[in-house]
């Protein structure tokens, strides 16, 4: 159900702009996958929100010409499990799309080491890569980066008077003191 929900937020182009870098197919699990991979070729070729009336269209027609008859059902009966599904706030969303992306790069990460555990050339490179490339995609709302607003740095900049003399001469020359 979560992954119906998220499918349906990522038809919004701005919201799938937003977290396409976070996000991957393999994030999903089965025909939402593929549905998935729909959304972004889709994305892709058009500037504008995917219908959900037309993702089956897009799916089964324009990306997946020889799906068979029985494919197409079943994406037909997603597709509108897909529409019955309420989208979730996109707040909550965002929660949800980073701890998915944690799940894939640890399942990555795992599968790759139970081939090292089984005999493969312990090469861990590919592993700090990949935790590396999930390291560029952290939330800069809960991590944030530098101001760039020169208005916020010169309010930051205001606080070196943070404690006042209260003898007469200093307030007047000195003003006060900040924390160091």
């Amino acid at each position: 159900m979560i992954e119906k929900q998220m499918i349906r937020l990522l038809l919004n182009k701005k919201f799938y702009t937003q977290y396409k870098g976070i996000l991957s197919p393999t994030v999903f699990a089965g025909d939402v996958s593929s549905l998935y991979e729909t959304i972004q070729k889709a994305h892709k070729e058009y500037d504008e929100d995917i219908k959900i009336d037309d993702l089956y269209s897009l799916h089964a027609i324009r990306f997946n010409p020889t799906l068979t008859r029985a494919a197409k059902e079943k994406f037909s009966e997603l597709v509108e499990d897909i529409k019955e599904v309420q989208e979730p706030n996109k707040e909550i969303a965002k929660d949800i799309i980073r701890i998915l992306s944690d799940r894939d790069l640890a399942q990555r990460i795992a599968v790759e080491s139970t081939e090292i555990f089984n005999g493969k050339d312990a090469n861990f490179s590919e592993i700090i890569s990949m935790i590396e490339n999930h390291k560029v995609g952290i939330d800069e709302e809960k991590n944030p980066a530098v101001t760039s607003s020169i208005d916020e740095v010169i309010s930051l900049l205001d606080v070196t008077t943070k404690w006042k003399f209260n003898i007469p001469v200093l307030k007047e020359n000195v003003g006060g003191i900040g924390g160091g």
